[in-house]
Parts: C-alpha cells; sequence; structure tokens
C-alpha cells in the first residue's frame, strides 16, 4: 500500500512553475524556450500584441524584453528583445529582431525599427500562414530567423 502510494506521488505530473510572465511563463517553462525566465535575477517583461488566425491555428505574438542580471560586480547586464510565437497555446518559435516596435492587425504583424538604431527604417511587415511566420526575414538590414 505505502509502495502503490510512493509510486503515485513519483508519478504525478508536476505543475509547471509560476513565473512573472504569468501564462506565457508557464507555457515557455515546459517548452524549448532558450530565453530567462528568471524573474527573481533579472528584469522580464512579455506584452500579448495581438492574435493572428492563420487557416485552423491561432498565434499570439508577444514582445519579449529583458535584461539580465550582470555575472560579475564589474559586468554590465545584457538585454535584449524577442518576438515570441504560440501557435494553438504552445511554443512555436522566436524572432531576436535589435530594437523593434512590434505591431499586429488582421493576419500580420509589423516590425518598425526604433529610430535609435540606425539603418534604413523600413518597416517590415510579416504575413502569416497556416505553417506560421516566415522561417527568415530582414529587418533593417538584418536577416532574422525563426527558431526555438
Amino acid at each position: 500500500m505505502i509502495f502503490a502510494l510512493i509510486m503515485a506521488v513519483a508519478n504525478a505530473e508536476a505543475p509547471a512553475p509560476q513565473t512573472c510572465l504569468g501564462q506565457l511563463g508557464r507555457v515557455l517553462s515546459v517548452a524549448t524556450f532558450s530565453g530567462s525566465l528568471d524573474c527573481a535575477h533579472d528584469k522580464l517583461s512579455a506584452v500579448l500584441k495581438r492574435r493572428v488566425r492563420a487557416g485552423a491555428h491561432r498565434f499570439d505574438v508577444y514582445d519579449y524584453r529583458y535584461q539580465l542580471a550582470p555575472v560579475c560586480a564589474g559586468c554590465a547586464p545584457r538585454g535584449g528583445q524577442r518576438v515570441i510565437f504560440l501557435r494553438d497555446g504552445k511554443y512555436f518559435g522566436q524572432y531576436t529582431p535589435y530594437s523593434v516596435e512590434v505591431r499586429v492587425a488582421g493576419g500580420e504583424m509589423r516590425l518598425t525599427p526604433i529610430p535609435d538604431s540606425g539603418g534604413a527604417m523600413q518597416p517590415v511587415t510579416v504575413r502569416f500562414r497556416p505553417s506560421g511566420p516566415p522561417k527568415a526575414i530582414l529587418v533593417n538590414g538584418e536577416a532574422l530567423e525563426l527558431f526555438q
């Protein structure tokens, strides 16, 4: 009897950890997300920009910004931005742009470089298909690959 109880507890599915990123944090914590979810040490924020429907799928688009805690007393903090996609509520992938404004309307996303980032400053329109956003895009002269 005690053995059965121990086995039941050991085989129970552990709940996803709570994070400062709310539901997105819970989804990313059980996925192959490569960014920080450490709200205790890093400054993290994620804003749901909008949901896009493409075919039978829905894509949630998040603007994720982070500033990692310095690794030593004299070290500078590192930070950046990612555009994260969930497909039907599960982690799908991300782009890592450098300093863009993210807007979503209809079935497309627009990435507009922020003026202090230099370059041509041309907005890029990203159209969603049922298979998701494009595997690669060009933003302000920088090639961005969709990756997990």
